[in-house]
């Protein structure tokens, strides 16, 4: 079972209300918008569910926004939950019997009721005060770590099946450690990335929540450009271009989604987007299993070829650019079945062929570049970023060391989240080389990187903003 993605956005919500609540005055859905990097337009859709569950309750007027109806320690987790998706059912049968003529003699039914009732009264002991309390925080810490102790525990089997079994001797070649799970030094390069992407776990997303992210993206596009009328088309037939992106873009990072639909309506660009093939990480994963040629048979070529597309663009990701432009370009005998590019070389193309003008001033900020490991060390995409950077801020300031010797953000973007104790130790090195040049915009073209770097900023409480390449692009497009 997955929880949708609005329940997600409106827990997040929740918490940072609970947080800033001070008596009776309200957040402003702006300064939520701003903290959890979700749209205003998708927060006052969520918040109007909430209200109709007397989560919240809204204040008019130049100084309103969002309080909670009660206080933090009378709202369950079960309420949200149920104000966003409705009861939790993990089979039909568990609350409508009725559904099943074997239900009142189905052994497995009794499982699924059980497991029902263990998350409802998780839910339902667990209150929006327990998720700002940091000794709350730490007992749940504490109880996790009790599930997964222990050497016959079915837990800890499971989890060293996932994860080496000890933290001080990380395994493979991990991005940002050599074949013995140590950190490079200053200067040298990296190991070969096949290794990290075993050991990385993304959360997935369910087709449903994919689309629902991209109807509330499409209404936030449509704001931008001043056009009810322009779309994030889906399975658009005879479609110049296949646009995909991968998970951790829509559940975590979606305005680099929104950039790029703003980007192409800029360019007046013929694309769409699928709903069969959209995460892009398919190309990679199908590389580490087959190499090259199973590229070639992948669900992105197939919804491509089935929408008679004629070239596949893949989001800001080092991953996913290296399996079709660096992988299959190998071996002479395979040939692509669709010309793949990075975003990147798209929005390159469209600056110099002036299919979309920019104005620098709109970025007026001090910006530096964060050069990612696999687009700068394993790649050379050096100079692309920075050409489009110099067309769309006002102020751009290098960062040293820079490109081959890049520092790495948080002591490698692809090793497990386990080994945050290894990245803490380097970190700070990261943290002066952006504070001397004095930027408050830092971008780089990798989710793993926003991922690190937004770490940092929190660790540190860094006066930063983190952006990819594209989100900076489509700030200062001029609109026709």
């Amino acid at each position: 079972m997955k929880f949708p993605t609005r329940l997600t956005y409106a827990l997040r919500m929740m918490v940072e209300i609970s947080k800033r609540s001070k008596k009776d005055v309200p957040v402003p859905l702006t300064e939520i918008a701003r903290v959890t990097g979700t749209s205003r337009n998708y927060l006052e859709q969520l918040a109007m569910l909430l209200k109709s569950q007397c989560l919240l309750q809204g204040v008019s007027g130049r100084r309103g926004g969002y309080r909670l109806a009660k206080p933090a320690g009378e709202i369950k987790m079960l309420d949200v939950v149920k104000a966003t998706m409705g009861p939790i059912q993990l089979t039909q049968c568990v609350s409508r019997p009725e559904t099943c003529t074997r239900s009142d003699a189905c052994e497995s039914r009794k499982l699924w009721m059980l497991i029902n009732l263990r998350i409802d009264s998780v839910l339902g002991s667990t209150s929006l005060a327990d998720l700002t309390d940091p000794e709350r925080l730490a007992s749940m810490s504490r109880q996790i770590d009790d599930l997964y102790a222990g050497e016959d525990s079915f837990l800890a089997r499971e989890r060293q099946e996932e994860i080496p079994a000890g933290r001080d001797e990380p395994r493979g070649n991990g991005i940002g450690s050599d074949g013995n799970g140590h950190l490079p030094l200053f200067g040298q390069s990296l190991p070969d990335p096949r290794g990290s992407m075993h050991d990385v776990r993304c959360e997935g997303v369910e087709k449903d929540d994919y689309l629902e992210v991209l109807a509330w993206l499409q209404e936030e596009l449509q704001l931008r450009v001043g056009d009810k009328d322009v779309s994030i088309p889906v399975d658009r037939q005879n479609a110049r271009l296949v646009y995909t992106t991968n998970v951790r873009e829509v559940k975590y990072m979606p305005f680099s989604l929104l950039a790029a639909a703003e980007i192409f309506h800029a360019a007046r660009e013929d694309w769409t987007m699928v709903t069969a093939g959209w995460d892009s990480n398919d190309l990679f994963e199908a590389f580490l299993e087959g190499g090259p040629t199973e590229c070639l048979d992948t669900r992105v070529f197939s919804s491509a070829r089935k929408l008679h597309a004629e070239k596949v663009v893949l989001s800001e990701c080092g991953h996913v650019v290296w399996p079709p432009r660096w992988g299959t370009a190998q071996l002479a005998s395979v040939r692509m079945a669709f010309p793949v590019e990075s975003f990147v070389h798209t929005m390159l193309d469209y600056v110099r062929g002036e299919r979309i003008r920019l104005d620098p001033s709109r970025n007026a900020e001090p910006v530096t570049y964060h050069d990612p490991c696999l687009f700068g060390r394993y790649y050379g995409i050096t100079e692309e970023p920075r050409y489009l950077l110099a067309k769309s801020v006002a102020d751009f300031r290098e960062m040293y060391p820079n490109r081959l010797e890049n520092w790495c953000c948080k002591g490698g973007g692809g090793l497990p989240m386990e080994y945050n104790f290894r990245r803490a130790e380097i970190s700070r090195i990261k943290v002066d080389q952006i504070l001397r040049t004095g930027a408050k915009v830092v971008v780089t073209s990798c989710p793993n990187c926003i991922d690190g770097l937004g770490e940092l900023v929190g660790e540190y409480n860094l006066d930063l903003k983190i952006k990819s390449v594209g989100e900076v692009v489509s700030q200062a497009l001029i609109h026709h």
